[in-house]
């Protein structure tokens, strides 16, 4: 299947703090079960399924989220001082023709890290 240009606005929650930070917001590359999009903060991928879905962030440090609604996910942050591990829990997770959205927590030695929301909202063109 081939890709499709769409626009799409992408929010993040910081279900902690209770901040709300617009990712991106323009055109990205889409097909069924995936999404693509570059910004200054370098190359964004979300590829995703009914029950899973993996975020790959590639800058100057690159970042895996691997998360599965019936299993323990796990996230890596790749950099030149080297790999962090961490595992992740889904929360919510919700998939529509218009777009995503899953939260989710990663955990630091069972140390909760980070607890976001992430919406998408896709709009044809």
């Amino acid at each position: 299947m081939e890709h499709t240009q769409v626009s799409c606005r992408i929010e993040q929650i910081d279900c902690i703090e209770t901040i709300k930070t617009v990712l991106f917001e323009g055109e990205a590359f889409s097909k069924l079960g995936y999404l693509s999009y570059v910004n200054e903060l370098g190359k964004q991928e979300y590829f995703y399924d009914e029950n899973t879905m993996r975020i790959v962030r590639t800058a100057d440090v690159k970042t895996e989220v691997y998360l599965d609604k019936n299993k323990p996910g796990f996230a890596s942050v790749m950099s030149e001082y080297g790999v962090l591990h961490f595992t992740t829990q889904i929360e919510k997770f919700d998939l529509k023709s218009t777009g995503w959205m899953i939260e989710y927590k990663i955990y630091s030695e069972d140390i909760l890290s980070i607890h976001t929301r992430i919406e998408c909202c896709i709009f044809k063109n």
